[in-house]
């Protein structure tokens, strides 16, 4: 740096203090709410990695399609021990054991009541 410059510098920082404008800082704020970046933020992964923003996309389609397979899989899985429960209740019940019997058909009503009004609350505090 030469002194010329040493120079300017000093100038240019008596200049703005010495202004009688107040100094303006803008600052910008970006929320997203979901599994991919903000799509100024996507365009900017294909300057970082050849086809990048393709590979980001490709890869939360791919993590989608997963999560669905498993909750179907979890959905049916509770269906049955549900299923389970209730027929052993009933044959239980059936079979002269009334105490015993009464245990699971009530666990798995209250199960699946208490399931059906989480997820009716959790629905209406998202939209």
């Amino acid at each position: 740096m030469t002194q010329l410059d040493r120079n300017e510098e000093v100038e240019d920082a008596e200049v703005a203090r010495s202004s009688s404008r107040p100094a303006v800082i803008e600052a910008v704020s970006i929320e997203v709410r979901g599994t991919l970046p903000h799509p100024q933020l996507l365009s900017q992964f294909n300057d970082v990695i050849p086809d990048g923003a393709e590979r980001i996309v490709q890869l939360t389609e791919s993590q989608v399609r997963h999560r669905q397979v498993m909750e179907a899989r979890g959905q049916i899985f509770t269906f049955l021990l549900a299923v389970v429960a209730l027929l052993g209740g009933i044959v239980l019940i059936a079979v002269g054991d009334g105490a015993n019997g009464l245990a699971p058909l009530v666990v798995a009503v209250a199960g699946l009541s208490g399931l059906f009004v989480y997820r009716e609350l959790r629905s209406r505090s998202s939209s």
